[in-house]
């Protein structure tokens, strides 16, 4: 994974991570990574790709400019540089300017297996929790006849594991205050699927988001 850290005034403490699987195949018409805001939940940025040599190009406008500027992403054209054809080291990191030169971009970046974070020490947290029903949970798989299978990418725990297992994940957010919950509003994710469908913003329903993986395979 390349993390790259915005120092622009325009966009100061935004990460982009990029994997490094990208650079290692081919040109690509549509690929999408999580950018991370100084503060709040991870958007997805949208670009397409065209590797040549040690470069790599990232056209996050044309085609994606409507996509990205709906999360607040405003790049344009970047180019990347590596230290050789097996594009494994950033050596490099440029975007293209009005004139259209590529310049030196206001960033810093990493590879994160060279980032260490400490962590460890005991703190006491206060905070305010909005509860869920549990109950809700039970009700709705044996609604689904004990099928705990995820309904967005299909996977089974009971099937890999031999054991059973999943979440149940709310389409309406509970963030307004107390409401009524009905069974139907509700989906089987297993983990994965859960987390990653919170992480979009704004959150899709279930059956968008399948969508989105059926697309992205």
């Amino acid at each position: 994974m390349i993390s790259i850290t915005w120092h622009n005034a325009a966009a100061k403490g935004w990460r982009d991570d990029l994997p490094l699987s990208w650079f290692k195949g081919s040109n690509q018409a549509k690929l999408s990574h999580l950018s991370w805001p100084p503060r709040g939940a991870s958007v997805v940025a949208v670009c397409s790709l065209r590797l040549d040599g040690e470069k790599a190009y990232l056209d996050y406008g044309h085609a994606h400019q409507a996509e990205n500027e709906a999360n607040d992403i405003y790049p344009d054209l970047l180019r990347l540089t590596f230290s050789d054809r097996k594009r494994d080291v950033l050596v490099g990191l440029e975007w293209m300017e009005e004139d259209g030169k590529y310049a030196p971009c206001p960033a810093s970046w990493s590879d994160s297996a060279d980032i260490e974070i400490a962590e460890g020490d005991a703190k006491l947290v206060k905070h305010l929790r909005r509860e869920r029903d549990a109950n809700l949970r039970d009700m709705k798989i044996a609604a689904a006849g004990g099928d705990q299978s995820c309904q967005a990418c299909g996977f089974d725990a009971a099937t890999r594991y031999g054991m059973p297992y999943c979440e149940v994940h709310h389409e309406d957010a509970i963030k307004g205050g107390p409401r009524m919950t009905k069974l139907e509003r509700l989906a089987i994710l297993c983990a994965n699927c859960h987390r990653a469908i919170h992480r979009i913003k704004p959150m899709p329903s279930v059956s968008t988001f399948k969508t989105m993986i059926a697309a992205s395979v």
